[in-house]
């Protein structure tokens, strides 16, 4: 008598019989309950495991293009940047340090036009670093040199202006040149030498480089720069490292890190996640309750059976332990069907998605609305540890209710209809 309990909820849960037709509609309400809770875990670890793919993309994205810590004047541009990059090299966590200027400008091709980010940078520097992550995608800046007047441009901007490599664009700049006509925006043909694409509107399309010393230049900015970019081993940590870089060199400075640059950006996606986790949790909850409705339906017809175990001797603690055991059964299957199911879409929904865009010849992450115009996917374990979790607590959870109305049942007065 000692396992009788599992042994009659696992009977139950199959709802198997060739001789009652009432026991094989139990069964299929019993799967039908399980296909919710599976289908509810499944649509949860894939959406929690695209939202962590975009935040640890979003995150790489933007590492690859943007100084992970920045250390500029108050006034906008600093003297005495060799200095700092001097103090920065002897910081732990810092590999690297290079100054450069940055501002804005307007880029013209043919008829097209476009407000662009100009950054004047040294080619060894960020240039090469999209070239080690294999992000230019056409042309080479081999002599990308000081007076070269060359450029390097982001693949959509590319696109908007209708230009290729070797094509030469005019940068026209806010300050002017004063001449008898008047105030004369200044303006430099600059070639095309290569083009990018790192996959992110953001930069694809609003930043060119030109080669710093050019921008001096053009800028009027003699031996000033705008600031001097970090890179640190542990991106994480570029706060902290960029503030020790300016407290060891002395004086006021303006320090700024990607994480600061893009704080908001990152808080939208943590909401988002929680959002989408607490909504799709309500999904599973609403699958994990249908398991009240197919306990009542087994209690209703298994009175008989309740009734004769009581006269037999069994308590109403061993009652209970029959129908929760056949509603855990039931919530453990439809979980570990759903972990499954789950793991399985996150890993392959790019592709998947690559084949409905296909199919019907639609672009559903266009890269005009999108930041990223694919779906990564990175899976978290301890999400779905959580998830399994939760769903077996709200399936044992909604047997509650219907376990302690079958040990109600009075033995007496159900065999006297029998």
């Amino acid at each position: 008598m000692k396992w009788f309990e599992a042994n009659i909820g696992w009977r139950y849960a199959r709802g198997r019989s060739k001789r009652e037709k009432k026991s094989n509609f139990i069964g299929l309400i019993s799967k039908i309950a399980m296909t919710g809770i599976a289908v509810g875990v499944m649509v949860l670890i894939t959406v929690l495991s695209v939202v962590n793919g975009f935040e640890n993309e979003l995150e790489k994205r933007i590492l690859s293009l943007a100084p992970h810590a920045s250390i500029s004047g108050t006034q906008q541009t600093l003297d005495n940047a060799e200095q700092i990059i001097q103090i920065a090299a002897s910081i732990p966590n810092v590999h690297k340090a290079t100054s450069y200027i940055e501002d804005y400008g307007m880029l013209t091709f043919g008829d097209g036009l476009s407000a662009v980010q100009i950054r004047g940078v040294n080619p060894k520097d960020e240039l090469a670093d999209l070239k080690n992550q294999n992000q230019i995608k056409s042309g080479n800046f081999d002599n990308f040199e000081n007076r070269s007047y060359e450029i390097v441009i982001g693949s959509q901007l590319a696109d908007e202006l209708n230009a290729k490599v070797g094509d030469k664009l005019v940068l026209l700049i806010s300050q002017g040149t004063i001449t008898p006509a008047g105030l004369i925006p200044r303006m430099r043909r600059f070639t095309v030498s290569a083009i990018f694409e790192v996959g992110m509107s953001e930069f694809d399309k609003n930043i060119a480089f030109i080669h710093i010393e050019d921008a001096a230049r053009l800028y009027k900015l003699k031996d000033q720069v705008s600031g001097v970019r970090l890179y640190v081993d542990d991106p994480f940590k570029a706060g902290e490292t960029a503030v020790q870089v300016a407290e060891s060199v002395g004086g006021l400075y303006y320090v700024q890190d990607w994480t600061r640059n893009n704080r908001d950006l990152f808080r939208q996606v943590a909401a988002t996640k929680q959002i989408l986790f607490i909504v799709l949790l309500l999904v599973i909850a609403i699958a994990a309750f249908n398991i009240v409705s197919t306990l009542m339906l087994v209690i209703d017809d298994k009175q008989g059976d309740i009734a004769i175990l009581r006269t037999m001797g069994a308590r109403a603690r061993q009652i209970m332990s029959i129908f929760m055991t056949q509603g855990a059964i039931i919530g453990l299957i439809g979980t570990l069907w759903g972990v499954v199911l789950g793991i399985l879409l996150a890993l392959n929904i790019e592709k998947i998605l690559s084949g409905i865009e296909s199919l019907f010849n639609i672009d559903i992450l266009a890269d005009d609305v999108y930041l990223i115009t694919d779906l990564p996917s990175a899976i978290h374990w301890p999400d779905i540890f959580l998830i399994a979790l939760i769903s077996i607590g709200l399936s044992l959870l909604a047997t509650l209710y219907p376990a302690w109305k079958a040990a109600r049942t009075e033995p007496a007065q159900v065999l006297r209809h029998e």
